[in-house]
């Protein structure tokens, strides 16, 4: 892992090794780690954070936002998914398992909102069923162009924001994330970490600070839509993978590093600055809670399903409130919420995700 053996591999002339990787209960089925667990925190974070904006709840204080969430997944994909790659570093094997991975659930919430809105929309079921606009839903979230047709007709109409799933946004950030880990290994195999690393968080921050740039000029909403796309999400993912191939070092210096980070990510949120310190901060927090906090390595004893609680939790919550369960209750609402959540999530780990990462094993 250390940064001295790619110097000294390209000094030599022969191509870079991939610096050993620490053992994750992801890649290895050993539970030395609390990921799985962060996973969770973080699934239910963006579960209870949309709750609260989809109920137009303000909330006391300033703990972690669905952004912050959404962030840290980034973070731990930049960690766990380049790891996966260093153990096997063939894209079509790669290729296979990410798919396989993310596609199959991702297709399943989009078919059963669809059958859903049937029973749910005020249209007649005839005209919900023959509407360009329910194709027109189908087909953009199929292929991940979900700001193309957010909404299916009838449904949700009377809430405040009538789009089924809200969350699916990331889905296509995600994917090609992944799709640049090839490259950028092949990249770390040519160029040390540094130098590669520095380019993508270069690349990164000038894009956000462009498109914030552009936005002040003109006024325009779409500059912010792209802003949190996929090229500002590089930083996140990356720092991730930072911690990878600085594992060794990272390990060795958390004494100091933990508590520096937590003061980043503090300063980031309660007096606004340090933003271009906090990604970093995040993903040390992230990664070095996850091998310093021995306790919290039990979530790793059971299947995680935190990806489904993510994919469910929109549609969910938007059922909940469409029916008004929240004006009678909000706690007995948001308890409600997240209960179906975790049981849909739980019945597609089972009868979805499993069986297809079981085929993508073969």
């Amino acid at each position: 892992m250390a940064h001295s053996r790619f110097a000294k591999n390209t000094e030599s002339g022969k191509a870079p090794q991939h610096p050993a990787a620490p053992r994750t209960q992801t890649e290895t089925g050993d539970r030395g780690n609390g990921f799985d667990f962060i996973r969770y925190v973080l699934a239910f974070v963006v579960a209870v954070a949309h709750f609260y904006g989809l109920t137009d709840t303000p909330r006391q204080g300033w703990w972690m936002t669905s952004g912050d969430a959404v962030s840290g997944f980034f973070v731990l994909s930049g960690f766990l998914v380049f790891c996966s790659f260093q153990r096997q570093p063939d894209w079509r094997h790669y290729a296979r398992r990410r798919l396989c991975r993310v596609v199959p659930p991702y297709l399943f919430i989009i078919l059963l909102c669809v059958v859903a809105g049937a029973f749910l929309t005020e249209w007649p079921t005839a005209d919900y069923l023959t509407s360009g606009q329910t194709y027109r839903y189908l087909l953009a979230n199929v292929f991940f162009l979900n700001f193309l047709e957010p909404s299916l007709p009838g449904v949700f109409s009377h809430n405040a924001l009538t789009a089924v799933n809200g969350a699916l946004w990331t889905m296509k950030v995600e994917l090609l994330l992944y799709a640049t880990v090839p490259l950028v290994a092949a990249c770390l195999r040519r160029w040390r970490p540094a130098v590669v690393l520095t380019a993508i968080f270069l690349l990164s921050f000038l894009y956000a600070e462009g498109l914030d740039a552009l936005y002040n000029a003109t006024g325009n909403a779409v500059c912010l839509m792209l802003k949190r796309q996929f090229v500002s999400q590089l930083v996140y993912f990356y720092a991730g993978t930072a911690a990878l191939l600085y594992f060794a070092p990272f390990q060795r210096n958390a004494i100091w590093l933990l508590p520096l980070a937590l003061f980043v990510y503090i300063a980031h949120h309660a007096w606004g600055c340090c933003a271009y310190l906090y990604p970093f901060a995040w993903a040390a927090l992230i990664v070095g809670t996850a091998f310093h906090v021995p306790c919290l390595r039990f979530a790793s004893r059971v299947s995680n399903i935190s990806y489904s609680i993510y994919l469910f939790h929109f549609p969910v919550i938007q059922t909940v409130l469409s029916f008004g369960l929240h004006q009678r209750s909000f706690w007995g609402a948001l308890v409600l919420s997240l209960t179906l959540t975790a049981l849909l999530a739980a019945c597609s780990w089972k009868f979805v995700e499993k069986p297809w990462l079981r085929l993508a094993r073969r």
